[in-house]
């Protein structure tokens, strides 16, 4: 049985199966890039204020700066 056939004879409910398993693929994948996006952003805003560095206004906007404590010198 080739593939071409397989795919004829699956029924609706196999089709909805497979949906809702790509559909379950595709979320898993924008939350893992968004979540190391935002780790990346994070990094990045620690890194600068360590350096003493001023954030740009996008890094605020992206709400990257916002870190737990903030230093007073």
């Amino acid at each position: 049985m080739s593939f071409s056939d397989y795919l004829s004879v699956m029924s609706l409910e196999d089709w909805g199966l497979l949906f809702l398993i790509a559909l379950l693929v595709v979320v898993v994948a924008f939350w893992l890039l968004s979540s190391l996006q935002f780790h990346f952003r994070v990094r990045e805003a620690v890194r600068s204020e360590m350096h003493g560095s001023e954030s740009s206004e996008e890094d605020f906007q992206l709400g990257a700066n916002v870190l737990p404590f903030k230093r007073k010198e």
